[in-house]
C-alpha cells in the first residue's frame, strides 16, 4: 500500500471514529439540543463544514471554554482540517459534565486528569500538554495582599468556606443548608477559627429559608459571610488562607494547587459523585458527613496533622503539575505561539 493510500485511510478513520463518538455522545447524554438539531436538519454538519470552509486561512482555533465549546463545531473544525488547542477550566466535573473532547492539543492540569478523560469518556484528544493549573498563576505571580484577611490570619486559623449556589428554589438550598450548619459547628467548637463563607454570591443572606441560619451566623464572632465579591478576589484572599473547606467547586482545586490545606465536604446526600471525588478520597480529603470533617479539622489545628506531606506533593504533581506553577500562562503562550506563527507541529 502506498503512503499516500496508507494516509487515506487513517485520516478516513480518524473523521469516523470522531463522528461516530460524536453521535454516540449526544444520545447517550440526551444532548436534546444537538439531537433535536440534527433530527431538524440532517445536513446540519454538512453546513457547519461550509461555513468554517470559507476562512480560507485559518489554521488554528483557540478555545476559550473547553467544556461549553460546541461538540459539533468542535468536530466541524476538525473535518475541515482546522486544528483545535483547549486549555482544561474544570477538574471535578472532567467526566461529568462534558464527557466528548475533540481537541488537536489540549492543555491539562496534570497526567491524572489525561487518565481521567481516557477512561471515562469518549474524546479524541490527539495531544495531551501537561501544562499545570493556570489559574494559580495569578495568585503566585501578584504583590496584592488584602489587609483585611492578613489581620484576620495574625490573629484567627482561618478557614475559607466555598459553598454552592443558593437561589430560590434551587435544589441545592437543602444541602447548603446542611452545609452553613456544619460551619455554624465548626465555629462553636473551635474558637481560635475563623471562617468565612464565599462564593460566587451570598444570596442565601436574603432568602426567607435560610432566616435562622443567617440569625446563627451573625450571632457568632468568628463567622462571616463574604458580601463585597467584587472587591475581595478569591485567587488574592487565598494568599491569607490556612484552610479551604469547599463543596464541589474548582476553587478548591485551585488551593491544593497552591499547596493549601483543602477538605471537600461530600456527604452521600448530596447524591453528586464525579469520578474525580473518588480520587480524591485516596488521598484522604474527602469528607463524608459533618462528624468526619470536623475531626479532619481537629487534627489540623489542635496536632498540626494534615496527609502526610510526601502524599501532598504526589496529589499535586499528579493532578496539577506543581512544578510549573507561576508560569503556566507562559508556556501556553509560547506553544500556541510556534502553533500558530510557524505554522509546525509541535
Amino acid at each position: 500500500m502506498t503512503k499516500s493510500k496508507e494516509s487515506w485511510n487513517a485520516k478516513f478513520q480518524t473523521i469516523f471514529l470522531k463522528t461516530y463518538c460524536f453521535f454516540k455522545d449526544i444520545i447517550n447524554n440526551k444532548d436534546i439540543y444537538l439531537i433535536f438539531t440534527f433530527l431538524n436538519d440532517i445536513k446540519h454538519l454538512n453546513r457547519l463544514v461550509n461555513q468554517i470552509q470559507r476562512l480560507e486561512n485559518a489554521k488554528v482555533a483557540i478555545i476559550y471554554y473547553d467544556y461549553l465549546f460546541r461538540k459539533d463545531v468542535s468536530l466541524a473544525l476538525s473535518l475541515c482540517g482546522i486544528k483545535t488547542v483547549a486549555a482544561q477550566e474544570r477538574g471535578l466535573i472532567t467526566s461529568t459534565i462534558l464527557s466528548f473532547y475533540n481537541f488537536d492539543y489540549y492543555y491539562i492540569w496534570g497526567q491524572a486528569f489525561e487518565n481521567i478523560i481516557k477512561k471515562y469518556t469518549l474524546s479524541n484528544v490527539s495531544n495531551y500538554i501537561i501544562s499545570g493549573y493556570i489559574k494559580s498563576d495569578f495568585t503566585i505571580n501578584t504583590d496584592k495582599n488584602y489587609l483585611k484577611y492578613q489581620t484576620l490570619q495574625e490573629k484567627y486559623f482561618v478557614i475559607l468556606a466555598l459553598d454552592f449556589h443558593s437561589e430560590i428554589g434551587s435544589p441545592l438550598n437543602k444541602f447548603n443548608k446542611q452545609f452553613y450548619n456544619l460551619l455554624i459547628k465548626i465555629a462553636e467548637k473551635f474558637s481560635n477559627a475563623y471562617i468565612i463563607i464565599k462564593g460566587k454570591n451570598a444570596r442565601f443572606l436574603e432568602l426567607d429559608e435560610f432566616a435562622d441560619i443567617t440569625k446563627k451566623i451573625n450571632e457568632l464572632p468568628n463567622l462571616a459571610v463574604e458580601t463585597l465579591l467584587k472587591k475581595y478576589k478569591s485567587d488574592i484572599i487565598l494568599k491569607n488562607v490556612d484552610l479551604v473547606l469547599a463543596c464541589i467547586t474548582s476553587l478548591a482545586e485551585q488551593a491544593i494547587a497552591l499547596g493549601i490545606k483543602t477538605i471537600f465536604y461530600n456527604p452521600p446526600e448530596l447524591n453528586y459523585p464525579p469520578k474525580e471525588i473518588d480520587e480524591y478520597a485516596k488521598y484522604e480529603i474527602v469528607a463524608n458527613n459533618d462528624e468526619q470533617t470536623i475531626a479532619m479539622i481537629d487534627k489540623i489545628i489542635n496536632r498540626k496533622e494534615y496527609i502526610a506531606d510526601i502524599k501532598f506533593a504526589e496529589l499535586r504533581n499528579n493532578y496539577f503539575f506543581r512544578q510549573n506553577n507561576g508560569k503556566i500562562e507562559i508556556t501556553i503562550k509560547n506553544h500556541i505561539k510556534k502553533l500558530v506563527l510557524e505554522n509546525k507541529e509541535v
